[in-house]
């Protein structure tokens, strides 16, 4: 497989400079699917790509009242790794995925939630872009984690870079290893930004700190696929019940009295 990748990649790139690697407003990789083109036409090739993304941020949040669960999975293990593959391969459309965020903040995020006031929104905003490990909900904010994705992609590929522009043959196992460093690279500064945030929360109050330190070892419930077969299917009340309870908020319709002992219900 190796040899045959090798080829491939010499015939690509000798097709490359047959045309002179000539760029327009709309000239796309044909290798990798990534923008080639001047600082100026960029705006013209991403723009409606970006439209897109952020509508489809919108349809999903229509189905989210009823199907939060079916919505949170499309979004983080489908949609959102399209706009993540344009982080990795283009430089510096960060500052470009305003439309996204705004989608995310304004109409996804409080129908998941449903009653989520626009304070308690920004409060735990960066908290839900960590990894579910860290406490989040795996959706980053668009305008800030490009410039990681891109960086770790950069140092990923490097090896495989220096052959096709060296013309070299590909050492698959140094590339390998480059990749795999890379990766790790990329996950431990990840994980030291995320876990600076989480301390951070964590001394806000003793029960957020309780809710925080639970929610790190508690969410295969999010990660898991829905499938009724398999038993991940979650209703909405228990999918929506337990997200809020992650982040130390209440259950909604809770009774404001417990009918057994006649005390104040609470969430704790």
């Amino acid at each position: 497989m190796c040899a045959m990748t090798q080829a491939r990649w010499r015939r690509r790139g000798q097709s490359l400079r047959r045309k002179g690697c000539r760029s327009s407003s709309r000239m796309v990789s044909a290798t990798l699917g990534d923008y080639w083109g001047t600082e100026e036409t960029r705006l013209e090739w991403v723009r409606p790509q970006i439209e897109q993304w952020a509508k489809g941020v919108q349809t999903l949040a229509t189905f989210a009242p009823m199907y939060p669960q079916t919505a949170y999975a499309g979004l983080v293990m489908s949609l959102q790794a399209e706009w993540q593959y344009l982080q990795r391969t283009v430089p510096g459309v960060g500052e470009l995925m305003g439309p996204i965020e705004e989608a995310l903040t304004q109409q996804f995020f409080p129908v998941l939630f449903r009653e989520l006031d626009p304070g308690e929104r920004d409060k735990w905003r960066e908290v839900w872009g960590h990894s579910v490990k860290r406490a989040g909900l795996g959706i980053p904010d668009p305008t800030k984690a490009a410039e990681h994705c891109h960086s770790t992609s950069v140092e990923s590929c490097l090896v495989l870079v220096t052959s096709i522009l060296e013309q070299q043959e590909l050492e698959y196992g140094a590339h390998r290893q480059c990749v795999r460093l890379g990766s790790w690279a990329g996950r431990q500064t990840r994980m030291t930004s995320e876990m600076g945030t989480v301390r951070e929360k964590q001394g806000e109050s003793k029960r957020i700190k309780h809710k925080l330190t639970r929610a790190m070892r508690t969410g295969a419930w999010l990660t898991a696929v829905p499938n009724c077969l398999n038993g991940t299917a979650l209703s909405a009340e228990e999918f929506r019940d337990n997200l809020r309870l992650r982040y130390a908020k209440v259950p909604l319709n809770l009774p404001k009295w417990c009918d057994g002992c006649g005390k104040k219900a609470t969430a704790t």
